[in-house]
């Protein structure tokens, strides 16, 4: 997964994805309709830890700063956060 890439580019880059597939099909993410109600919910919710696992791995582990003037940006660390 590009989320774990070793460069902050990459990284960067699969966070604003996966915020931007969050913000648009997060609540349909892991259903399928041959599942029953049951099976759905527990997949649904199985994906949604995952991905918040991830995030939160990201943002332990990042330890990129972008150094604009007298202030240290964290993009990577950032876009996970809005994720989460």
């Amino acid at each position: 997964m590009d989320l774990f890439s070793v460069s902050w580019e990459t990284r960067h880059g699969a966070a604003t994805a996966l915020r931007h597939i969050f913000n648009i099909q997060g609540k349909g993410a892991g259903k399928a309709t041959y599942h029953s109600i049951e099976q759905m919910e527990k997949n649904h919710q199985a994906w949604l830890e995952d991905m918040a696992v991830r995030f939160l791995c990201v943002l332990s582990l990042d330890r990129f700063g972008d150094f604009v003037s007298d202030q240290v940006v964290a993009p990577v660390r950032e876009t996970c956060a809005q994720a989460l």
